[in-house]
């Protein structure tokens, strides 16, 4: 996503999430998923945390059956946005607790696999750099 676009798409979702999506949490889990990622994009971490944090909660609490992949999604999410604030442990927990989300649905995508794997190496390389410095 690009910054114009972010900016763009921080505005809808804002306005989606002023209705009423009570009965739709899965819904507003990812509408808030969504502006989260386009606040971290904005820079904008404090509420790009707050949104991002909102969405696990929500798909925690969803019925579980219909919520893993969101949940694990959801902390990868989360893990990213630690990374960049340098926050290595807390992506780590996310990363680990994503993973066995994972290995506990095998139904789980590849895409998400991938995305464990990538966040993870990204994890590794910036514990690295911090602790060369």
């Amino acid at each position: 996503m690009e910054l114009g676009k972010a900016a763009e798409a921080e505005a809808l979702c804002f306005k989606a999430v002023q209705y009423d999506l009570a009965r739709q949490p899965r819904l507003r889990a990812s509408v808030l998923s969504t502006r989260g990622r386009a606040r971290q994009l904005l820079g904008r971490t404090a509420e790009a945390r707050a949104d991002i944090d909102e969405s696990i909660a929500i798909a925690r609490s969803a019925d579980r059956a219909d919520s893993e992949r969101m949940l694990a999604e959801l902390l990868m999410l989360s893990a990213r946005v630690h990374i960049e604030n340098g926050e290595v442990d807390r992506a780590l927990q996310e990363i680990t607790e994503s993973a066995a989300i994972e290995q506990q649905a095998p139904l789980m995508t590849k895409r998400i696999r991938n995305n464990i794997r990538t966040t993870l190496e990204r994890a590794k390389a910036s514990a690295e750099a911090v602790t060369s410095k």
